[in-house]
């Protein structure tokens, strides 16, 4: 019984001291131009081997319902992020690209990063969690 308790006690322990190494990110993101069917703005935080190369595993979704938006991602390890926003301006939940692969609906990177033919570096876009400030997201 000794034991039991002991090692649940440990385990809690343990939780809480890996819940402390997280942060919570704020996002602002602006540009967005409400309407009567304005879609859904989704915005990613992605590690450098996640950017632009497919899913990220931090996220959060708004309703487009006001000329900004502020999202929070909890529960984020330290380390070095870039943010991504995507505004579904069809609500369709998928992005709409043209012949070449480009986004035809806005989105926005973090630091305004852009590429050149192409997507922009991580490097350009990335930041350092924790962040003691929300991260601009602006579609232009």
């Amino acid at each position: 019984m000794r034991t039991t308790v002991l090692t649940i006690a440990m385990a809690s322990l343990t939780c809480l001291a890996a819940a402390a190494d997280t942060s919570a990110v704020e996002l602002n993101v602006a540009g967005i131009l409400p309407g009567p069917s304005s879609g859904t703005v989704y915005v990613s935080l992605c590690s450098e081997a996640e950017f632009m190369k497919g899913p990220c595993a931090l996220k959060a979704r708004a309703k487009a319902d006001a000329a900004s938006l502020s999202l929070k991602i909890e529960s984020v390890p330290p380390g070095r992020y870039a943010a991504s926003a995507w505004w579904d301006f069809n609500d369709n939940g998928e992005m709409e690209l043209g012949s070449y692969g480009e986004p035809l609906e806005p989105v926005a990177i973090s630091n305004d990063a852009v590429g050149v033919m192409g997507p922009p570096s991580f490097a350009d876009a990335a930041f350092d969690v924790p962040v003691t400030v929300p991260v601009a997201l602006t579609f232009k």
